[in-house]
């Protein structure tokens, strides 16, 4: 799937913290440059070992894993 093809959305979590969803699945902020231009997003489920990863530029999706395993 190319990025282009993504449909993507911004909230904000129950903690205050930003959520990512994209195509449905939800990514939490994992890495944010100083200057908050370019950030990296892994899947809430990484924990149960999801790979899947996001890296936006200026809020716009630039690169992206989108296979989850659930």
């Amino acid at each position: 799937m190319s990025v282009m093809d993504l449909v993507v959305s911004y909230e904000v979590s129950n903690r205050g913290t930003p959520v990512l969803i994209c195509n449905g699945y939800k990514f939490g902020l994992r890495k944010a440059e100083s200057n908050d231009v370019k950030k990296r997003w892994v899947c809430t489920r990484m924990s149960k070992g999801c790979r899947a990863v996001l890296l936006t530029v200026y809020d716009a999706v630039v690169r992206s894993n989108t296979e989850h395993n659930h």
